[in-house]
């Protein structure tokens, strides 16, 4: 009696372990080969590899291999790239492509979107009455005044509702408040969901970081965007660095490429 239920037991066991490799392995042997290499302004070179994310130290993962490229935010081509101290395009037959604005550009063989994020000169009322009510909550000064100004809207989390996202600046502007603020965060249903942000005197904005954003991406187009921006240094552009974090769930960093 005790060695069937022994062998009950067992065979459950051995039921149970197929059905997990059944359901996971394949996921995990997907995530273990699938590859993705991003470059993005002038310092960002990040990858994916075996299952982690990492910066790119060796420029033979991109030097002169074809990338889908976008300028500013429109898609601008597949193109043969050099990245130093800006990019270098080339088309299919050596020639150098021409462009104007920042550029991105990844390859690999996991699919991904770009979603694009416009950087403005002019803020709405409707969004300067949410900048104002974030800095009252947080005791900041407001005077309309920003050195960088991004937005964007679109559904991050398939729900049917939009939400918009923002990142502004007033590290540098004129008659700042004795407190600035560099602050990415989400206007959801109303609700302002701090992504990242620093808030600091005026007089230390040449030695704290302040924030930017390349590209909002749906990495694996899963309908789940992922937030890519970078940490930046006034006095040191050098030391720009790339953080990549989730836009659903928990909104947790994904990698922090400064570290």
């Amino acid at each position: 009696m005790k060695d069937r239920n022994a062998k009950v037991i067992l065979t459950i066991l051995v039921i149970y372990l197929i059905i997990m490799l059944i359901l996971f392995l394949p996921n995990y042997l997907r995530n273990k080969h699938d590859k993705l290499y991003i470059l993005s302004g002038t310092f960002v070179k990040i990858k994916y590899e075996n299952g982690k994310w990492s910066n790119i130290t060796d420029s033979n993962d991109y030097k002169l291999k074809e990338f889908m490229v976008y300028e500013n935010n429109q898609y601008k081509g597949n193109y043969k790239v050099l990245l130093s101290n800006r990019f270098y395009l080339y088309d299919s037959s050596g020639t150098s492509i021409d462009y104007e604005g920042p550029l991105f550009a990844y390859n690999g063989t996991m699919k991904m979107d770009v979603v694009g994020i416009e950087t403005m000169d002019e803020i709405s009322e409707a969004d300067s009455y949410i900048i104002e009510q974030l800095f009252s909550s947080k005791g900041i000064t407001y005077n309309g005044k920003f050195n960088l100004f991004q937005k964007t809207t679109l559904d991050v989390d398939n729900d049917g509702q939009l939400e918009t996202i923002y990142c502004i600046n007033n590290y540098y502007v004129e008659d700042a408040p004795d407190q600035v603020v560099s602050i990415i965060f989400m206007n959801k249903n109303g609700k302002n969901i701090i992504l990242e942000e620093k808030v600091i005197s005026v007089d230390k904005i040449y030695e704290e970081p302040s924030y930017e954003i390349h590209k909002i991406l749906d990495i694996k187009n899963d309908k789940k965007y992922e937030l890519l921006f970078t940490q930046n240094y006034f006095s040191e552009p050098e030391k720009e660095c790339a953080i990549l974090s989730n836009l659903t769930g928990k909104r947790k960093k994904i990698n922090n490429f400064c570290d």
